[in-house]
């Protein structure tokens, strides 16, 4: 028989705790997550901030248009009216056409900013109507207006575009009866078998018909 060796002891594991250049590290990886995730949510909410005001901005836009145009309906005027709305290159903060209102007023609709360094720029938005009239026209019944709506900068020099709407307006028209044009075509088919008279006689009288 053969004969074992002798039993050899297992040395148990040796315990060895975390050092500190472990934590360290572990701690300086967890702080650089939870910074770039506070900017990546600061950034969203800023993103989200910005598309907010944006369609604000856009509905104010479409609300000045529409009142460009209800105003040249009622007035009975020509669109050549609509030249007393330019801006020029100035801004106003009244978001309506309406006169005798405040930025703030519900027709407006403005909100001033917190923290505003100076009065010039303590309305949040503002808004600049050009109204041209169209090259090759020439008349007074048509003109290109371009409302654009503004985000106050204290930063910059020039105030943020938020929304911008074009559209062309033009004085309505004189109504006229509609007309409605037929082209009759007439083929001349001569020695048609059965037809007992010649198709030269009936040429003529079909001409002085029409």
């Amino acid at each position: 028989m053969r004969r074992l060796g002798p039993c050899r002891r297992l040395k148990p594991r040796s315990r060895r705790g975390v050092t500190l250049v472990e934590v360290t590290v572990c701690l300086a990886i967890m702080s650089i997550l939870l910074l770039g995730m506070a900017a990546f949510l600061a950034r969203a909410h800023e993103v989200a901030r910005l598309n907010e005001r944006k369609s604000y901005a856009v509905q104010r836009a479409i609300q000045m248009v529409n009142e460009l145009k209800s105003f040249v309906e009622t007035s009975g005027e020509d669109a050549a009216i609509l030249d007393a709305f330019d801006d020029g290159i100035l801004t106003k903060p009244e978001l309506t056409i309406q006169t005798g209102v405040t930025p703030d007023s519900p027709v407006s609709g403005n909100v001033t900013v917190r923290g505003a360094a100076s009065p010039g720029t303590q309305w949040m938005y503002s808004r600049r109507i050009s109204v041209l009239a169209l090259v090759g026209q020439g008349g007074r019944d048509v003109r290109l207006v371009t409302v654009r709506v503004f985000q106050t900068s204290d930063e910059q020099t020039d105030d943020i575009v938020l929304a911008e709407v074009e559209t062309v307006i033009r004085t309505a028209a004189e109504t006229f009866p509609a007309r409605q044009v037929y082209d009759i075509y007439v083929i001349a088919i001569e020695n048609v078998p059965g037809w007992w008279v010649y198709m030269a006689y009936i040429k003529p009288f079909i001409e002085n018909t029409l």
